[in-house]
């Protein structure tokens, strides 16, 4: 400290590593984000609101992290008891034993996805007669009803074997 400064300041600096662990257990996280790391300049957890976010598509050349990236949304949603999800894995299969684990649906064959298509509709045409019902007989809006239903993730780790699993 200069002897002619009257405070002292923090100058907040990135990590020289991060596990995940110790970042998921941040106490800086908000409920209902998706974080994906550090913000740069302030050093703060960067994040996403999940019930806002419709697509999420990380694209990025082989080797750079998507995978990675993929296991710390999936540890996230995990945590969260409104979770559902669905898996197609790369050919590598890095998610195949977590999916099992997880009671995640694992989308591996065409079958699989096809009946992972028909749940889903199934599911999702239900909720809305429910929504519709909940909006004619309370005074809450379509988005608090809405937000008492779980959200449905399709995750799909690699878009050549989900290609490759339709065929």
């Amino acid at each position: 400290m200069y002897p002619e400064a009257e405070h002292i300041y923090h100058v907040p600096m990135l990590p020289e590593t991060l596990e995940m662990a110790s970042f998921l257990k941040y106490k800086g996280l908000t409920a209902g984000q998706l974080f994906v790391g550090l913000e740069e300049e302030t050093v703060r957890p960067l994040g996403i609101n999940r019930r806002q976010m419709n697509n999420l598509i990380i694209i990025a050349d082989p080797k750079r992290g998507k995978t990675n990236a993929v296991r710390l949304f999936l540890q996230q949603l995990n945590r969260m008891d409104d979770a559902r999800i669905a898996i197609s894995d790369s050919e590598e299969l890095a998610f195949a034993k977590a999916a099992a684990d997880q009671d995640w649906m694992y989308l591996d064959s065409k079958t699989d996805i096809e009946q992972y298509v028909d749940q889903l509709e199934n599911d999702l045409q239900a909720r809305e007669e429910e929504i519709r019902e909940h909006m004619q007989t309370s005074l809450r809006s379509r988005p608090e009803i809405i937000a008492q239903y779980p959200v449905h993730y399709l995750v799909i780790d690699g878009l050549d074997g989900y290609v490759h699993s339709q065929t």
